[in-house]
């Protein structure tokens, strides 16, 4: 297998494995901290509008 630098790396299948879970994690934990952060937004907005409704409704 050739790695970013364009080295021949030979992995073994259990390397390969290993390396894919690994990077099955990360994008788990970046999905988690991206919902995190798009539910936060969608509260913040919701109050916003719902401030901005009930102003303009007085």
């Amino acid at each position: 297998m050739i790695d970013a630098r364009g080295t021949f790396e030979e992995l073994s299948e259990t390397d390969i494995v290993q390396k894919k879970s690994s990077q099955a994690k990360q994008l788990e934990i970046m999905n988690i901290k991206l919902r995190k952060k798009l539910f936060i937004t969608n509260v913040v907005l919701g109050i916003t509008i719902t401030l901005l409704v009930h102003l303009w409704l007085q």
